[in-house]
C-alpha cells in the first residue's frame, strides 16, 4: 500500500488548488513521521525528487515583478491617495470610523497589501519581531504546526473574505464612496497575483516541514546521495529567499511603502529554512565522528568513505553559509564615527532573527571547524560588536564565551 499512497499524495501536491495541495502535503508530513521507517531506498528517492521539483515550481517568482508592478501604478496610486485623504477628512468630521483610513496602506501600496496577505497566510506577525511569537504545544512537529495554522487561516478567510465589501454597514453613504469602490476594484484586480504568491509561500513552508520531519527522524537511514540531495533542496529554497531578502533589495522596496510597514519579504521562509539547514549541517559534521566509530563490520567502516565525503561537504557548506550571512550583516555596520541611516536600522531590525540564528548555530559548531576557519570569521564577527540590535549582540556574546574564550585559555 505504501508506494501507491506515496504516489497519490505526491500527485495531489502538484495540483493547482491550494487547499488540495496543503492537505496533501500535510498528510505527506504525517506519513513520513509515522511510516518513514518502512520506506525503501526507491521510496526515498521518489519522495526527494518530488520535493525538489515542487520546491522549484513553487518559488514565488511573481514577487520579482512586484516592484515593476508598483511603479506602473504609481501615478494612479498618488491620485487615489489624495482622494482617500479627502474622504478620511470628511468621515472624521462626521465622527464616524474611517474604513479607507484603516486600509489606506494596503490600497495605496500594493507591496504593503501583499505583505499583509503573506503574513496572514503564514500566521506570522510583523517580521520586525516586535510581537511575541505564537506558543505551540511541545509535542507538535513543525509540519503539524504549519498544517494546523494553514487550516485555521483557510477557515478565517472563508468567514472574512467579503468583510471589505460591507463598508456601508459601518459608514453612512457619502460622496467619498466612489474612491473607496475604485480602490476595492483595483485590489480585486491584483488579488490573483496575491493569491498565487500566498499559495506558493504556504506550499514552500509545508515542504520545509516535510524536510524537517525527514532530517529529525530518518537522517541516519538515508544514503549519502540522499543526504546531499536534501542539502541541495534546502540551499535552493534558502538562496531564493535570502536573495529576495538581501539588504539592498529590502532598502529598495522600503522606498515604495509607508515607513511604518515592513517591506515585502520572505523572512519567514528564510528563517525556517536556515534553522533546518543548520541542523542538518551540524548533524553531518558533529555527530558523524560518533557514527563512524560504531559502524564497523569485520574491523572496517562500512560507509567510511561516503560519510567522510559528507562531512567534508557539510563543513564547506556550513562555513560558506555562515560567512555569507555574517558578511551581509557586517557590511551594514557604519564606519567609525558615522551614524547609520534609518534604512539601515530597519534592514537590521528585519534581518536580526536570521543573524541571531546563525550566530547561535556557530556556538554549537564543531570547535575544530571553528578554529580552522577563525581567520575568515573573526573580521566579520568583530564588526558586529557595535551592532544596534541587542539580540545580535547577545548572540555574539554567547559565541565569544563558547568558541573564542576556550581558544585563548
Amino acid at each position: 500500500m505504501l508506494p501507491p499512497l506515496l504516489s497519490l499524495l505526491l500527485e495531489c501536491a502538484k495540483k493547482t488548488d491550494q487547499t488540495v495541495v496543503s492537505i496533501a502535503l500535510g498528510a505527506l508530513v504525517h506519513l513520513i513521521e509515522v511510516g518513514g521507517h518502512q520506506f525503501s531506498d526507491g521510496d526515498w528517492d521518489t519522495l526527494l525528487k518530488s520535493i525538489r521539483d515542487a520546491s522549484y515550481t513553487t518559488q514565488p517568482l511573481e514577487l520579482l515583478n512586484s516592484l515593476r508592478f508598483q511603479k506602473s501604478k504609481h501615478q494612479q496610486l498618488l491620485s487615489r491617495e489624495e482622494s482617500n485623504a479627502q474622504g478620511n477628512s470628511y468621515l472624521d468630521s462626521q465622527g464616524e470610523p474611517s474604513i479607507s483610513d484603516s486600509n489606506n496602506g494596503e490600497h495605496n501600496h500594493p507591496e504593503a497589501g501583499l505583505q499583509t496577505i503573506l503574513e496572514n497566510s503564514e500566521d506570522l506577525p510583523s517580521p520586525s519581531g516586535r510581537t511575541q511569537p505564537a506558543v505551540f504545544p511541545r509535542g507538535q512537529s513543525f509540519g503539524q504546526r504549519i498544517m494546523g495554522n494553514m487550516m485555521d487561516n483557510i477557515l478565517v478567510r472563508s468567514l472574512t473574505s467579503k468583510s471589505k465589501g460591507r463598508t456601508d454597514d459601518i459608514a453612512p453613504p457619502s460622496p467619498v464612496k466612489a474612491p473607496d469602490d475604485e480602490a476595492d476594484k483595483a485590489e480585486e484586480e491584483e488579488s490573483p497575483m496575491m493569491e498565487t504568491v500566498r499559495s506558493k509561500c504556504i506550499t514552500q513552508l509545508l515542504l520545509l516541514g516535510a524536510i524537517e520531519s525527514i532530517q529529525k527522524k530518518y537522517w541516519s537511514r538515508l544514503k549519502a546521495t540522499q543526504q546531499i540531495a536534501i542539502m541541495d533542496i534546502l540551499l535552493s529554497l534558502l538562496e531564493f529567499a535570502s536573495s529576495y531578502n538581501s539588504p539592498s533589495n529590502l532598502r529598495t522596496r522600503m522606498h515604495h511603502i509607508p515607513p511604518e510597514r515592513p517591506p515585502l519579504n520572505l523572512l519567514r521562509q528564510e528563517l525556517a529554512g536556515t534553522t533546518i539547514y543548520l541542523d542538518i549541517l551540524h548533524k553531518s559534521t558533529v555527530e558523524q565522528d560518533e557514527k563512524d566509530s560504531i559502524e564497523e563490520t569485520n574491523g572496517l567502516n562500512v560507509e567510511s568513505d561516503d560519510q567522510e565525503k559528507i562531512k567534508y561537504l557539510a563543513e564547506g557548506k556550513l562555513v560558506s553559509f555562515c560567512g555569507q550571512v555574517l558578511k551581509e550583516a557586517s557590511d551594514l555596520q557604519p564606519s567609525t564615527g558615522e551614524a547609520a541611516s534609518a534604512d539601515i536600522h530597519r534592514v537590521l531590525d528585519l534581518r536580526a532573527p536570521v543573524i541571531v540564528k546563525v550566530l547561535k548555530g556557530m556556538c554549537i559548531m564543531d570547535a575544530q571547524i571553528f578554529k580552522r576557519h577563525l581567520k575568515e570569521f573573526y573580521p566579520l564577527i568583530t564588526k558586529l560588536i557595535c551592532c544596534d540590535q541587542m539580540d545580535v549582540r547577545g548572540a555574539l556574546g554567547d559565541l565569544f564565551s563558547k568558541q573564542l574564550t576556550p581558544l585563548m585559555s
